[in-house]
């Protein structure tokens, strides 16, 4: 299964934290999101993904992640984002991506960098997704496995 990461997931210190030794051994690598533009919104520390013709998303696309590693990152990203299968252009042209976008629209008009938030919100953010992942509920994670499970069947029996 392959992911586009255009925020704070583009850090590997963060993967780690939330998938462990496992997040190592994806293969990243760069793509570029076309019709699209980052952004934050006051307030928040991440950015968020939105349409923008004739705009385009630097990020990369992990492959390689596993049903549960799925899960862990939506539920990490929360009920506030959707999850849609894109098509970033790598170094070897178009992949299908899966990749999480806003479920409301929101005003995210502020700039976001991943080296701006590393130096100003990382070290915050890994403690407190370390104390998040060490209290996700055994039950909670099989149930969004399920899901995954399921949104897995349904893209293969569609495309």
């Amino acid at each position: 299964m392959r992911f586009f990461f255009y925020g704070t997931l583009l850090d590997a210190d963060l993967r780690r934290v939330l998938c462990g030794a496992a997040a190592d051994g994806w293969a990243m690598a760069p793509a570029v999101l076309a019709d699209h533009r980052r952004g934050r919104s006051p307030g928040r520390t991440y950015p968020f993904l939105l349409p923008a013709p004739g705009e385009a998303v630097a990020g990369a696309t992990a492959g390689g992640l596993d049903v549960t590693a799925a899960a862990i990152l939506t539920l990490y990203e929360g009920s506030g984002y959707r999850i849609a299968r894109l098509a970033p252009v790598g170094t070897d042209g178009p992949v299908d991506a899966w990749t999480f976008l806003p479920r409301r629209p929101v005003s995210a008009r502020l700039p976001w960098s991943l080296d701006a938030w590393s130096e100003a919100h990382k070290a915050t953010s890994l403690r407190r997704i370390a104390e998040w992942r060490g209290g996700l509920a055994v039950a909670e994670l099989e149930r969004a496995e399920r899901r995954w499970r399921i949104r897995l069947a349904e893209a293969a029996g569609s495309g």
